[in-house]
């Protein structure tokens, strides 16, 4: 997948719609539009919105208010009609925290089930919205004026290196941290915290942002450990 591309389609569209003055309108949904449409214009795979999340146990499928779907999935139009990927999207603004939402996406996509398929799945972690939004909620240290120690920050967690693998380790992670592991695990009905995984980050554009008011999007790949090192 050609991550720099999905990047700038993503943030070009995002000042598009800002210069029409539709800014009002961006939601976590207003990325589907920018993401469908790169997607379905440089990739030969079905391109599927919203497809239920693969592996679910029933238990958790069935209970209301519940997430139960992907964001995007690429899947082969013939043949055994395997996944290649699955993704995660989140337009991040002022509005609310987002740690928690996001680190949920996370433990998604690195537990997501592919049992009828011998093929390995990519899983991907897209995050958008103007650089000082993205840097307060997310990759800051530390509190903010707007959001408390308590509410906001995954340092450590997303890491800033474009071209590097990280290590998420979940085991040493700091209590906070841990609460929040430990909710994501329970949305999908587990009970057993992972260990660590890896996540390598793909693409960042732009990546030196003119001002805090420019859009941004930063593309991480979820990789998702061979049994033995779970």
């Amino acid at each position: 997948m050609n991550a720099m591309g999905l990047a700038k389609s993503v943030v070009y569209w995002l000042e598009y719609e800002r210069l029409c003055g539709r800014e009002a309108l961006f939601t976590e949904a207003a990325l589907k539009t920018p993401v469908h449409h790169f997607l379905t214009a440089v990739e030969p795979f079905d391109v599927l919105l919203e497809h239920p999340f693969p592996g679910l146990p029933l238990a958790i499928a069935n209970l209301p208010r519940r997430k139960k779907s992907i964001d995007f999935c690429l899947r082969r139009p013939g043949g055994n009609r395997a996944f290649k990927d699955i993704r995660e999207s989140k337009f991040v603004n002022d509005r609310r925290a987002f740690a928690q939402e996001v680190l949920n996406d996370l433990y998604r996509l690195r537990w997501a089930r592919f049992r009828l398929q011998s093929e390995a799945c990519q899983r991907w972690l897209l995050i958008a919205g103007t650089w000082s939004h993205v840097r307060a909620q997310l990759l800051q240290k530390g509190s903010t004026k707007q959001h408390p120690v308590n509410d906001t920050g995954l340092y450590g967690v997303l890491h800033r290196t474009v071209g590097q693998f990280h290590t998420v380790d979940v085991r040493n992670a700091s209590q906070r941290q841990r609460t929040r592991w430990t909710k994501a695990v329970a949305e999908l009905g587990q009970v057993n915290l992972p260990a660590k995984f890896k996540t390598k980050l793909e693409a960042i554009f732009p990546a030196a942002p003119p001002s805090d008011s420019d859009f941004v999007c930063w593309i991480w790949r979820v990789i998702k450990p061979t049994r033995r090192h779970q």
